[in-house]
């Protein structure tokens, strides 16, 4: 099985377990936290995704890591680090995009922000972006690492799609070409008619972009 697959599958079936309310919401993949980490008075969605992977992966035969600190930075730590079948590392961030939620709170703006600031101009300025963390990953290679790759998960709803946000962002950043390859998967939120859950992943290898 190829890491993406298995990433989309553990995916799945961490949607599919979060089946619990959480404060009288539903929970799923776009609360994890709220069903991952219920003692929390802010459950965290993102960390929860994090460490879940890091229990999940290991069953498809890739054994994973949580908040590994990088190497040049090590206050700053990334999301997974992924061993692959032939022993080589994969550096792995991952971000959630709200699409449905902002626009429900009449924030589309703070949800365009953390998905393309500072790739697009008068946006209001934001940490932790989806360009923010994609550049963490740049100073890596070997032999700390094989491979680096962003996971976005996102969350519309079918009448206000947000595909074409992310193709957007994927031009601005360069991930829809080379070195880059891309795959996505998509389906409907069983916790939130007529919503929809959407995964994309990009992956290079280090040894392409140092070449």
């Amino acid at each position: 099985m190829e890491f993406k697959d298995a990433l989309f599958d553990a995916l799945r079936r961490m949607d599919g377990e979060a089946s619990v309310e959480k404060d009288g919401y539903p929970t799923g993949l776009a609360w994890y936290g709220g069903y991952f980490r219920p003692e929390c008075v802010r459950p965290p969605t993102e960390t929860s995704w994090t460490r879940r992977l890091a229990q999940l992966l290991p069953e498809y035969g890739f054994p994973t890591r949580a908040e590994v600190p990088y190497p040049a930075a090590p206050r700053c730590r990334c999301d997974n680090v992924v061993t692959l079948p032939g022993g080589g590392r994969l550096w792995l961030e991952n971000k959630g995009a709200w699409k449905d939620y902002w626009v429900r709170k009449g924030g589309v703006g703070i949800y365009r922000a953390y998905l393309l600031h500072p790739l697009v101009p008068n946006l209001q300025p934001k940490g932790h972006t989806v360009p923010l963390d994609l550049k963490k990953l740049d100073p890596l290679g070997a032999p700390d690492a094989e491979a680096v790759g962003f996971l976005l998960l996102g969350f519309d709803a079918a009448a206000q799609p947000m595909d074409g946000d992310v193709a957007e962002m994927a031009g601005l950043a360069g991930l829809d070409r080379a070195p880059w390859v891309g795959a996505s998967t998509t389906w409907d939120d069983r916790y939130r008619p007529g919503c929809r859950v959407l995964c994309w992943y990009w992956q290079r290898t280090v040894e392409v972009i140092g070449s």
